[in-house]
């Protein structure tokens, strides 16, 4: 099984932020959500990572979660280096903070995964934006996530920085794997993902991205992906 998101709704201060939000996702989906500001893309990562209360049904099925917010945490503020932020993500778990050799492996697949592995003595604080969220990717590699979650990953990048994230994402994404990845750029529809999830505080469209393309966004009155 895969997620299922059945009558999802939160409230913040008794306002309405998300009302019922149904999908279903299997494994091998990539599904981007879309939305403008403030139509509670964030809020959707965060109740399925358990962060915010809601009610409804969230079901992940013992499936490994990564999640990468949009705001990286203070980590980055201690001597931390790449290594050991992924190397953290094989404890995950675990009763010890002790590495194995298998642990140890694990990281450096990681970290050639995610085209870090000669930046893995660098502290975090040291990092690009894009190298910085490409290193809390790897940690999630490493603690073998097989549903990935992501908040608008590609925010504030270059454009080779995002190229450089795409691929990784490319790379993560296979059958075994779902990824949910927020996007403020309608663009990345055409680059990634196989479905797609608009809201507006409700579902405004779920189904194949290829419906998307084909014109449904233009009845919701959203311009997407333009040459």
């Amino acid at each position: 099984m895969g997620l299922i998101v059945k009558n999802l709704s939160v409230t913040y201060g008794g306002e309405p932020v998300l009302e019922d939000i149904n999908f279903s996702l299997k494994e091998g989906d990539f599904l981007l959500v879309l939305g403008k500001n403030g139509a509670g893309k964030s809020t959707l990562l965060k109740a399925i990572v358990g962060e915010i209360p809601y009610s409804g049904m969230i079901k992940t099925f013992n499936h490994k979660i990564g999640y990468v917010a949009q705001k990286i945490p203070g980590t980055i503020r201690f001597p931390v280096t790449v290594e050991e932020l992924v190397l953290a993500g094989t404890l995950k778990g675990k009763p010890k903070l002790s590495y194995s050799k298998e642990d140890r492996e694990v990281a450096v697949e990681a970290l050639k995964a995610t085209n870090l592995l000669n930046k893995r003595k660098k502290l975090l604080g040291n990092l690009s934006g894009g190298e910085l969220r490409r290193a809390f990717i790897a940690r999630a590699l490493a603690g073998k996530a097989d549903l990935l979650l992501l908040d608008e990953p590609t925010s504030g990048l270059d454009q080779m920085s995002r190229e450089e994230l795409y691929q990784v994402l490319n790379t993560f994404f296979r059958e075994d794997t779902i990824i949910l990845m927020v996007t403020h750029d309608p663009k990345e529809i055409k680059i990634l993902g196989n479905k797609v999830l608009h809201i507006d505080k409700k579902a405004l469209y779920f189904g194949d991205k290829d419906g998307y393309l084909a014109g449904e966004e233009r009845e919701l009155g959203f311009e997407c992906c333009p040459e």
